[in-house]
């Protein structure tokens, strides 16, 4: 009975929370979207950013339902979050959503280039409501759409299969009412996507630190977001923006200000990142497929002990079917085959090029001793290089199989042809030799 006394009062504990948190999202919204919108009908101003195909795009009454049901997504989704941590984030999320979306509504005030029609029966009873506090301004960048994507995030994690795909497609069509209503032009859809993203992805879950920090790299990355920054101010088009932003964010992580960049949590990337951080990633699936000449996917260093690159799912399971029993999986750009999380898994993320904290080396080097002692693990990062020299070298110099960096470095480099190991991961063997 006291266990059951205890999960109640959890219970009560997580519905006065969700209460709590949707009580606050929904005043804040309300406050800040309507009192921005008051302001801005004052202005005299105000004016649009509309595309001339526009005028094509055909008005849908019946799309006001699924437009109109983001009120009640809005309000239950701190009940369907299961752990605090997840309302907080939730309510993280949709507040700065709000205020960034209100900032702009003031400093950069849009209004509906055209005539909002209002059809007839039931269908113009709810425009009419809509309208009557939803006016024509709050345009850039659509609210609407920025927390329809936090809202899909929520509903995607809380659900499954067939159940999970229904809401994504109800929430596709939450995007698409807010063009096929006249409620809002297709810059501002834009605009609302790339607050979601922004939104989820400074928000989200996963380790706190990336190695250590590499200078050289950033003012690589530095480099390359400065020359797409002047290309948008050059041209005027936004699409160089984004390498930009994303070379820019991976520069601030190799300096050391932003970690956990890349978002990895429990094997995988989370969409935000995957999208926010794209031409980053493409960069290091070009990386890969040039340095995967070089070298066999993996190859045996000790009796038990496997060292590799990334491998795609049918790799991994024939890797599994050779053997492999554990995986210790070192890159924090790339999600881990589907078959290796399945397997004994660990994720220490690293960023590529730099070299493992203490820390990190240590619960590494723990994991393959456990595991070496049931079976065989595999040790990866990108192309089975750097990262994975630092970790397998260092464990070789600790338990004696070599006797300083230059030792490990050579039986590394007799085991795996082809090898680079970086200035930062001999630094780093050689502090291992220091230690032993």
């Amino acid at each position: 009975m006291g266990n059951i006394h205890r999960l109640d009062g959890a219970s009560r504990q997580g519905l006065t929370e969700a209460a709590l948190v949707a009580a606050f999202t929904s005043v804040l919204f309300i406050t800040v979207y309507g009192g921005c919108s008051w302001l801005t009908s004052l202005r005299g101003d105000v004016g649009s950013v509309v595309l001339a195909w526009e005028r094509m795009i055909p008005f849908v009454p019946l799309m006001i339902i699924p437009y109109m049901s983001i009120d009640l997504f809005f309000v239950m989704a701190p009940f369907v979050c299961k752990r605090s941590d997840e309302r907080r984030m939730f309510a993280r999320r949709i507040s700065f959503a709000i205020l960034i979306a209100g900032l702009f509504f003031l400093c950069f005030p849009l209004r509906f280039a055209f005539e909002r029609p209002v059809p007839d029966g039931w269908l113009g009873t709810i425009f009419s409501f809509l309208h009557a506090f939803d006016r024509p301004y709050n345009m850039f960048p659509s609210l609407h759409i920025a927390l329809q994507g936090i809202l899909a995030e929520v509903y995607a994690a809380a659900t499954t299969r067939l159940l999970r795909l229904a809401l994504l497609a109800w929430f596709g069509l939450v995007g698409f009412s807010t063009v096929l209503t006249w409620q809002h032009h297709v810059v501002d859809v834009i605009g609302g996507f790339v607050l979601a993203v922004f939104c989820c992805y400074l928000f989200s879950r996963g380790p706190r630190e990336h190695g250590t920090a590499n200078y050289r790299v950033a003012h690589l990355y530095g480099i390359g977001a400065v020359l797409f920054g002047l290309a948008a101010a050059a041209t005027g088009h936004l699409l160089p923006a984004w390498p930009a932003a994303a070379m820019l964010l991976v520069c601030s992580a190799y300096c050391g200000l932003f970690p956990n960049v890349y978002r990895k949590h429990g094997g995988r990337l989370q969409l935000c990142s995957r999208i926010l951080l794209a031409p980053v990633i493409l960069g290091h699936f070009v990386s890969l497929v040039y340095y995967s000449r070089r070298s066999g996917p993996w190859n045996e260093i000790l009796p038990g002990l496997w060292m590799g690159r990334r491998l795609s799912d049918a790799q991994a399971r024939q890797a599994i079917g050779l053997g492999v029993t554990a995986v210790l999986d070192l890159t924090s750009e790339f999600s881990e085959a589907p078959s290796f999380r399945a397997a004994r898994y660990l994720n220490v993320p690293i960023l590529d090029l730099t070299a493992p904290t203490s820390a990190q080396f240590a619960e590494a080097v723990s994991f393959i001793k456990n595991e070496m002692e049931r079976g065989t693990v595999y040790v990866h990062c990108k192309v089975g290089y750097s990262r994975s020299a630092a970790i397998i070298g260092g464990y070789l110099i600790e338990k004696g199989d070599c006797g300083d960096a230059r030792d490990a470095v050579a039986l590394l480099r007799g085991k795996r042809p082809g090898l680079v190991v970086r200035d930062e991961v001999v630094s780093f063997l050689q502090t291992c030799t220091v230690l032993d």
